[in-house]
């Protein structure tokens, strides 16, 4: 049997401890079985991998999976902190994006004008 990688032996364990099986978790993470076994258990997962996991269980402490540092678990303020700042950041992506499209808008607004008076 193959060595897992430290994320993904983390990983498995997290699973039993949810009460999962190894097949059934993988389907609901969305990797294939197949990424635990031979050569591919120590292939390292994506990052984007990573984060829909995270994203999937929330309960899960990233810093657990990714360092094997703390609890597996996250406490209930760690998980409120965590989803304040995802929420925070969503807002300041969305706002730069308005800001950017009022730009944009502004811009497109002038043309209008310029052609307007072209045509006057």
């Amino acid at each position: 049997m193959s060595k897992l990688t430290e994320i993904k032996s983390r990983l498995l364990q997290f699973a039993k401890e949810q009460g999962f099986k190894k097949e059934e978790f993988c389907r609901v993470i969305g990797i294939d079985s197949a990424n635990f076994r031979g050569k591919n258990a120590l292939s390292d997962l994506g990052s984007e991998k990573i984060v829909s996991i995270l994203s999937h269980f929330s309960n899960l402490n990233p810093d657990w999976l990714m360092l094997g540092k703390g609890e597996m678990l996250r406490t209930e303020a760690e998980k409120k902190s965590s989803e304040e700042a995802l929420a925070i950041k969503i807002i300041s992506e969305k706002d730069a994006r308005i800001e950017q499209l009022i730009r944009e808008n502004e811009r497109l607004l002038a043309q209008v004008s310029f052609f307007k008076e072209k045509e006057g």
